[in-house]
């Protein structure tokens, strides 16, 4: 029985992987997406970011801010016009006599632009320049009570002290961030292509030999109609199992993704994903009526279940309602698992439920797979 089985998987998955469209969407098309998927979504920022400052003024109340704002990790880009200062994303305009100003008690202004208004970031890089000014009013204050005239000297003097609070912050627990750019690409992607590959390629495999007869000749032949149907699963298992390995070798050697601390975890639920919807592929495949209808099929509930399980954005973002509807969806259990193992920081424990709902959906689409399939 296990040689029928395996006879019949390797002719199956020669003949998917000598399809010309199969190839383009297991090796190409994945690579693709997860790159413009991956730079489109962007990630977390390294390195200071970029402020362009047009300083008017150059007195050493103007130098002092500057100086503050660049101990807040923004790297300093200094320009000379308004032309010039608003080619950058961030950009900070000190006045003429500024300092003049500031030191005869007089209210003064600085303008501060940004092209991310509104948003987390945004806000914080004001939060930041407002800090900046306090610490620059705090200077001042602290060289009047001195006694000393304000000067570049002084004011320097006064920033090189040490402060007479320090603040130390720790992280309780784990930090959950939620995963951008290729560390959420990489296995959305994967996990889509995986199902959106076995449902086409597997399905219409399915309706083209029974259109040639193929089913047929099995049928007179000294295997069962359980050996048959293990063997399709099993072909379709290896190419989802291919499926996986490409994504995970480009995006550890090209786009050098962080798989976390438990990759064997990682490859378990890979193991069991690609099972179900293995056996799922095949259902697809009896209930077809026509090649067109099978594609059909694949590429519309790939392209769904993607959306709303996690693939394209992370869960995490979208509203409590659809994080609930992902957990009534496959790939919503595939990413969930890759998210807590791979930026999450859990262990094998954290995915026990999203590995008893893929092996459920195995056993199921095994049964249903049996049932519906059919000769001709």
């Amino acid at each position: 029985m296990l040689r029928n089985i395996l006879h019949i998987a390797r002719f199956d998955l020669k003949f998917m992987l000598r399809d010309r469209e199969t190839i383009l969407w297991l090796f190409i098309m994945p690579v693709l997406f997860m790159f413009l998927i991956g730079k489109m979504m962007g990630g977390p920022a390294t390195g200071p970011a970029q402020l362009a400052v047009w300083d008017r003024d150059g007195g050493p109340v103007a130098s002092a801010l500057v100086s503050n704002l660049a101990a807040l990790d923004y790297r300093i880009v200094p320009v000379q016009a308004d032309s010039t200062l608003r080619e950058y994303s961030r950009q900070l305009e000190i006045p003429v006599g500024f300092t003049r100003s500031v030191v005869n008690g007089a209210a003064q202004k600085v303008v501060f632009r940004q092209k991310s208004s509104g948003s987390s970031s945004g806000n914080f890089d004001e939060l930041k320049v407002r800090r900046a000014v306090f610490r620059t009013i705090g200077d001042l204050v602290t060289v009047a009570a001195r006694g000393d005239s304000v000067g570049e000297a002084s004011l320097t003097a006064v920033r090189s002290q040490l402060p007479a609070i320090a603040l130390e912050s720790q992280t309780l627990g784990i930090r959950h961030e939620i995963p951008t750019g290729f560390q959420q690409s990489v296995p959305g992607i994967m996990v889509m292509f995986t199902l959106l590959v076995l449902l086409t390629t597997g399905g219409v495999l399915l309706v083209v030999e029974r259109e040639e007869g193929l089913l047929r000749r099995l049928a007179f032949a000294p295997v069962s109609r359980g050996e048959i149907v293990s063997a399709k699963i099993l072909a379709r298992f290896f190419l989802g199992l291919i499926q996986a390995g490409v994504a995970m070798l480009i995006g550890t050697f090209v786009l050098r993704i962080n798989w976390g601390g438990n990759v064997p975890a990682i490859i378990c639920l890979l193991f069991i994903y690609g099972l179900a919807l293995a056996a799922v592929s095949v259902v697809v495949g009896n209930l077809s009526r026509s090649r067109g209808q099978a594609v059909g099929l694949g590429v519309l509930s790939a392209n769904v279940l993607g959306a709303l399980g996690g693939c394209w954005w992370p869960i995490e973002v979208v509203s409590p309602f659809m994080q609930k509807l992902a957990w009534f969806l496959p790939t919503g259990w595939a990413m969930y698992g890759l998210h807590r193992l791979m930026s999450f920081g859990d262990g094998i424990e954290s995915i026990l439920v999203p590995i008893i709902l893929l092996a459920g959906l195995a056993v199921v689409g095994f049964v249903l797979a049996r049932r519906t399939f059919r000769y001709q």
